[in-house]
């Protein structure tokens, strides 16, 4: 990848499911000959859009470490560099999944803003002996399913019978709705088949939540509409999925979660996936 020395630059995609992005260059003035290239930026939490505090970031050329720094409190840093040629980023953080750059063409004097998004990771510990379970999540089924008793009830002898090749499955051949599948990008990077799923009830729209967190765009309040593209679910896998409540329009929903059901001013349906971790 090579920036413009003329026009606002732009970084590659980044490995991992994780973005480095050049926003921009700074010539050097013709009387600053000594002037040392830099990178100035911000490590951003991909999930949530704000700054990660304290994460390293580091310079590679030809496949070694250069120089490295730690960003501040609000994810900026300021990377001095003393090599030129084809270099690369990379940003690491404790419980994020560690993104490296595709090249970059720095040249002498350059000085090039960059914006580095990082995914969160699960944190490998060492084992634990677990003598208890809340079993939060089974509870809440249970009793939505026995008291409240409307909607679409996907225990755990179903959804294993069912050998899912993709969560978006669990709503085959469901009474009143309908899926149908298209080719797309989430914000993660992937690429694959997403579910676009709709009821004959109601608006036809759905709301998710994964465990007790509902599905909404990074950084705001607002719900997503097209959820599969953003996390959790971008990042569900088959095997993740324990249970699964489907209220397919906003009666169907208990009252304890309906105001999950909307969007905007659409009053839409619910769906409740439980993983192993919620249940």
């Amino acid at each position: 990848m090579s920036p413009s020395r003329n026009e606002p630059s732009r970084g590659a995609a980044a490995l991992l499911a994780a973005a480095v992005t050049v926003l921009g260059a700074a010539l050097a003035s013709p009387s600053s000959l000594q002037a040392q290239q830099a990178f100035r930026g911000t490590v951003i939490d991909d999930a949530t859009g704000r700054g990660v505090p304290q994460a390293a970031v580091t310079l590679f050329r030809q496949g070694a470490a250069v120089t490295a720094v730690a960003a501040d409190d609000d994810g900026r840093f300021f990377l001095s560099a003393d090599v030129t040629g084809e270099v690369l980023l990379e940003a690491a953080a404790l419980g994020y999944a560690t993104a490296r750059s595709q090249p970059v063409d720095l040249l002498a004097g350059d000085t090039l803003t960059v914006e580095i998004r990082i995914l969160p990771d699960a944190i490998l510990m060492a084992p634990l002996l677990v003598t208890g379970n809340s079993n939060l999540g089974r509870n809440l089924f249970a009793r939505r399913q026995s008291e409240w008793g409307k909607g679409v009830f996907l225990g755990p002898d179903e959804i294993a019978a069912m050998e899912l090749r993709h969560p978006g499955d669990v709503f085959l051949g469901r009474n009143d709705m309908r899926v149908r599948w298209r080719w797309g990008r989430t914000l993660s990077g992937s690429t694959g088949p997403l579910p676009d799923v709709r009821t004959y009830r109601g608006s036809g729209c759905l709301q998710y939540m994964v465990d007790r967190t509902p599905v909404r765009l990074p950084g705001t309040r607002r719900v997503q509409r097209d959820p599969w593209t953003i996390f959790p679910l971008d990042g569900l896998q088959p095997e993740d999925i324990r249970a699964v409540e489907i209220y397919r329009y906003v009666g169907e929903a208990p009252p304890d979660i309906r105001r999950h059901a909307t969007w905007g001013e659409e009053m839409c349906g619910l769906v409740v996936i439980w993983t192993w971790a919620g249940w």
